[in-house]
This record gives structure tokens, sequence and C-alpha cells, in this order.
């Protein structure tokens, strides 16, 4: 499983949403920055924030997603409730 990091920021999730795409991963971890737990055996990939990239994957969002459920998409990421 490949962890990405990403600075706990809505945007920054987006951003690391951006990479698992841009990178092709799969079975990936998304955790913020504050609750990573470094491994010994694993590198984490950093998910840069770039806020076109954000923006590129919240515009596609929009167009897959009625407007309650974006909402509760961001609701859910800025609750931070473990396994949300």
């Amino acid at each position: 499983m490949q962890t990405i990091v990403y600075n706990g920021s809505f945007e920054g999730f987006l951003c690391a949403v951006f990479d698992v795409y841009e990178y092709k991963l799969n079975d990936v971890h998304i955790v913020p920055a504050h609750k990573h737990q470094p491994s010994l055996f694993a590198e984490p990939h950093i998910a840069n924030f770039d806020l076109q990239h954000s923006e590129r994957v919240w515009q596609g969002l929009q167009k897959k997603l009625r407007i309650e459920a974006q909402d509760g998409l961001y609701r859910c990421l800025m609750s931070e409730i473990y396994g949300i």
C-alpha cells in the first residue's frame, strides 16, 4: 500500500487525488501530514500543493457529483473523523 501525504487542507487532498491519477497509483492511503506516522519500510509520496491541480480535480467532481454529494465530501474530509 502506498501512503500519500498531503498538507491537511481540502485543496491539498484534491492535489493528492490528482497525483493518484497522474502516477496511476493503486492501493493508496491518503493521510494529512499531521496524522502521518513514518514507516521504516516504506517511503511516502508527498503530494505537492498546486492550485491548478486541485481546481482541475474539483471541476471534474462537480461534473460527476450532485451538489449534496460535493458538500458531503467536503464536510467528511474536514471533520477528520477516523475512517470517514
